[in-house]
């Protein structure tokens, strides 16, 4: 995979990668940047829709306080890279979401996604194991089910 836009092309086949994967796509392109373009870096980004303030102010205080084993999913998760909001498939404009959250480190993002039952079920974890074949990176620390 040379190509950032040869990694986001492949996880796209996943089946529904951006219903209950989009955290984990996030990881997996951050990860992958990591580990091909190391002079670059992305940021995860949780992002909420105008009716989810209640969720967003809840992620926010739990992450204000530290307690962050039980941070929820946001509507959606992507990577801001080079000034773009990026998930495997779509680009988006600030004006896409109401609310956005920088989660600042990758421990954070994998407490969010291991906590498996806030995530919309249509992702079917056992596809991790193919994401990480396909990008050649490891998600080794993300709870498989």
């Amino acid at each position: 995979m040379n190509n950032l836009k040869n990694a986001r092309k492949t996880l796209n086949k996943i089946p529904h990668i951006n219903c209950g994967g989009c955290g984990i796509s996030a990881l997996a392109l951050a990860r992958w940047i990591k580990k091909n373009q190391p002079e670059n870096k992305a940021k995860i980004i949780f992002m909420y829709s105008e009716d989810k303030v209640n969720l967003y102010n809840r992620n926010e205080a739990k992450l204000l306080i530290g307690n962050t084993e039980e941070l929820f999913a946001p509507n959606h998760a992507c990577i801001f890279y080079n000034n773009l909001y990026i998930d495997s498939n779509c680009f988006f404009k600030r004006s896409d979401f109401k609310f956005f959250q920088e989660i600042k480190s990758e421990q954070l993002l994998l407490d969010a996604i291991n906590n498996i039952g806030t995530w919309n079920e249509d992702f079917k974890r056992e596809n991790i194991t193919k994401i990480e074949i396909l990008l050649d990176i490891n998600l080794s620390d993300v709870r498989r089910g």
